[in-house]
């Protein structure tokens, strides 16, 4: 093997292992809500071949707009794709727009609920089961990969404006010194 394929297989894993890392799951838990806990299962009919969940074990003291956002479900209906879209949409822009409003006050608090909330809203797309007819027949396996790849692509802006959110964080929790957001924020 020549020391050009050597380079392009180191940076084609090197490339892996990032995507792996912006794609994880992190149970448990979520930092500053732990009255909402992340939840995996493996489960082969979903984009990834794991559903995850957040589920309400109290919401005492969280803003309905956190919960509503954290808590979104993809449905398994394909027909209620473009609804599914629309109304999480709206809830995650109205926690972005809560904690973007806060973000003058409580600037770390805030940057770590809108790295949640994108992060989430992009989890949900990465992790979205997978319609029967697209995940069996034929072509079950091009089907498969390309429709999940498509949510991929869709998660994608999302991962980033969550990282951002995080980076900034980051930032901000420096001056305002520890507390749950360090977690939430972490690369």
């Amino acid at each position: 093997m020549t020391m050009t394929r050597i380079s392009i297989v180191v940076v084609l894993l090197a490339a892996s292992q990032a995507r792996a890392d912006r794609l994880r799951v992190i149970t448990g838990p979520v930092p500053g809500a732990p009255g909402l806990v992340v939840a995996a299962k493996p489960d082969a009919t979903y984009c990834g071949g794991t559903a995850v969940s957040v589920v309400v074990k109290s919401a005492a003291g969280l803003d309905p707009e956190l919960v509503a956002a954290l808590t979104i479900e993809a449905p398994h209906d394909p027909d209620s794709l473009r609804a599914f879209v629309t109304a999480s949409t709206a809830k995650v822009q109205a926690a972005r727009e809560l904690y973007v409003k806060r973000a003058k006050t409580d600037r770390a608090a805030s940057l770590a609920r809108i790295a949640q909330v994108m992060r989430r809203f992009a989890e949900v797309m990465i992790r979205f089961p997978i319609p029967q007819n697209v995940r069996t027949g034929v072509d079950a396996a091009d089907n498969t990969a390309a429709f999940c790849e498509q949510l991929e692509s869709v998660a994608e802006p999302l991962l980033t404006k969550a990282e951002e959110a995080a980076a900034l964080c980051r930032d901000a929790g420096k001056a305002a010194g520890a507390g749950w957001w360090n977690a939430a924020c972490a690369k």
